[in-house]
């Protein structure tokens, strides 16, 4: 399984590329994989908030 902290993905407008630190889009972290449940990631977004996210997502969308 590829360990994924440290990965990041942004989100934000889909008419424009991203650029780091415009604040249109939004960056999330992989802060950690929790043991207990393999199927998601726990992510932190800028303003320090962290939620679940699946896995399978992730693996797709993120970057290292």
């Amino acid at each position: 399984m590829t360990k994924l902290i440290g990965w990041w993905y942004a989100t934000g407008p889909a008419d424009k590329p991203f650029q780091p630190n415009d604040p249109a889009f939004s960056v999330y972290r992989v802060v950690e994989e929790p043991d207990d449940a393999p199927a998601v990631v726990l992510v932190q977004n800028g303003a320090g908030q962290r939620f679940y996210v699946p896995r399978d997502l992730v693996e797709r969308i993120a970057a290292p």
